[in-house]
């Protein structure tokens, strides 16, 4: 009996598709081919009618069965970019998008500004493959629904699909499906949207639901003065996110690479957000119970190697990127690198179980869902030709008091120390007295070509607004900084910086100009 492969091969060199969230998506996923297979079987070739309908045949139910309880064991993955990527807003056009609507009197089709270029150009077939046999009919009756789709993605995408027995199929696997699935998929792999077991009938109850035996008269059928589309959104329930691994992968840069978003109903004003996140950190602590966590709560046994950072907990409003998308924005529960998957497991378990998040008089959040991220490709790309900075959020908030003795050091040092902190595991661990561990510390890292500038200090005796705990001996003084990070922080990359750090302080917020405006305004220079 074959085994299965799939490849899509894209005539005119370009995908055109959209994720959930409305961002453009890289390569379509295995859930948007079921759904075009599907699609196929209602009303393509092999199509039977029932009942004066188009409708599959049992033997493409049962070979699309066979597909949603078997996720792909490998892609192959071809090389892609954005054609929009030379163009900050890419090109627009207003077009019909069926709906009608009255204005001051008036019946008219409304048009909408969309873009039309947020396609991605790929460098030849992407793949899926199954390394389980399947029956030589399923396998046939694939290869014909194959042969019916015309399109994947956006109708302006068209597509080639062909099916392979994958013992013989000439693809070159890039990613395999991970034996570890987790809310924290490590950076640098792939999440697919993948069917599961049900997707058929869901599907298919979702057609007959937007489909009535019985049609509407003429009469009733007729479009109103102010009408809009009729087309559903497609249930999602018997969807998964499935991390495939790269064959060959690059080892993350970022101090945190895997990151869950938990989306909340309500916006967390700015000077609330750390004690909100300290309030999470609560939560998901007292649901340990006689477990602990280090990589957590952040108490190490005496002695141990303590790693530069752990679990961090920031909140990120609606409208910073497309993946928080809900008006209420979202909590991140971040993983550091190379955390201890037995505890990232633990972590995992504890953060699906936070249905609410309360803090007092400042009232409760309730989390609505939860969304897998890749921390070390959060934010945007810059545009070609810029360099990309990074500024606090609200503020950070320094580990140290300023040096009495060291007249020489200045606000820029002590965010190049915390940079130093951050980074703690690429510096050599200076030895010595305090003043001059810190300015050891502090030249590692300009030494790693990171530059900071424009520190200025934020008047603010309200502390609790910055940092949820601190050492008795330090004086908390929030303030804000420029970073250019040289390449040691991936430019997508989510991180804070500073004492408060791991609960709501520091979030660092991109930011990208042209060198001579960087140099102009900053004072900046590359080295």
């Amino acid at each position: 009996m074959p085994f299965l492969a799939i490849s899509a091969r894209f005539p005119l060199g370009t995908f055109l598709g959209h994720q959930a969230t409305g961002q453009p998506a890289t390569v379509p996923d295995t859930a948007r081919l079921h759904a075009a297979l599907l699609h196929a079987a209602g009303k393509g070739s092999t199509a039977v009618e029932v009942a004066g309908d188009l409708r599959p045949s049992d033997a493409s139910l049962a070979a699309l069965r066979w597909l949603e309880a078997r996720p792909p064991d490998a892609l192959g993955v071809p090389r892609s970019v954005s054609v929009s990527s030379a163009s900050v807003s890419g090109t627009s056009s207003y077009r019909d998008d069926g709906v009608i609507e009255k204005v001051k009197g008036n019946v008219r089709v409304r048009k909408v500004l969309k873009r039309q270029s947020d396609a991605v150009a790929i460098d030849g077939a992407l793949w899926w493959a199954w390394a389980e046999e399947l029956t030589p009919e399923s396998f046939a009756a694939i290869e014909a629904l194959c042969a019916d789709v015309s399109c994947l993605g956006e109708s302006d995408s068209p597509v080639v699909l062909e099916a392979y027995d994958a013992s013989v199929a000439p693809m070159e696997v890039t990613h395999r499906l991970s034996a570890r699935q987790s809310s924290f998929p490590p950076a640098g792999g792939l999440v697919m949207r993948t069917p599961k077991a049900g997707r058929v009938e869901e599907l298919e109850d979702a057609y007959v639901r937007s489909n009535p035996a019985k049609r509407p008269t003429l009469g009733a059928d007729r479009p109103s003065e102010s009408q809009v589309a009729a087309s559903p959104q497609p249930p999602l329930s018997r969807l998964q996110h499935l991390d495939y691994r790269p064959t060959d992968p690059a080892k993350p840069a970022a101090p945190w690479v895997a990151a869950l978003a938990l989306h909340v109903d309500t916006p967390i004003p700015a000077h609330d957000v750390v004690r909100f996140c300290a309030a999470l950190h609560r939560t998901l602590t007292s649901f340990l119970g006689a477990d602990s966590s280090a990589l957590l709560t952040g108490s190490y046994p005496q002695g141990s190697p303590q790693p530069p950072n752990r679990v961090a907990l920031h909140y990120v409003e609606a409208g910073r990127v497309a993946a928080i998308d809900n008006p209420g924005g979202a909590f991140l529960v971040l993983l550091p690198q190379d955390a201890d998957p037995v505890e990232a497991a633990v972590v995992e378990r504890l953060t699906r179980s936070v249905r609410k998040v309360y803090r007092g008089a400042l009232g409760v959040r309730e989390v609505r869902d939860r969304t897998p991220l890749d921390a070390t490709g959060f934010w945007p790309a810059p545009e070609p030709g810029l360099i990309r900075f990074w500024r606090p959020a609200i503020a950070a908030v320094p580990e140290i008091n300023r040096p009495r003795k060291d007249v020489r050091w200045s606000l820029n040092d002590t965010a190049l120390l915390s940079m130093g902190h951050l980074l703690r595991d690429r510096v050599a661990a200076p030895t010595g007295p305090p003043e001059e561990v810190r300015r050891a510390r502090v030249q590692a890292i300009k030494d790693l070509g990171i530059w900071a500038g424009g520190s200025r200090r934020i008047p603010d005796s309200h502390v609790e607004r910055y940092v949820h705990k601190y050492p008795e001996s330090l004086v908390v003084q929030p303030y804000s900084t420029t970073i250019q990070s040289a390449g040691q922080i991936p430019d997508g990359a989510v991180w804070a910086l500073g004492q408060s750090r791991h609960l709501g302080g520091g979030l660092m917020i991109p930011f990208d100009l042209a060198p001579d405006v960087a140099q102009h305004l900053l004072g900046w220079s590359p080295c």
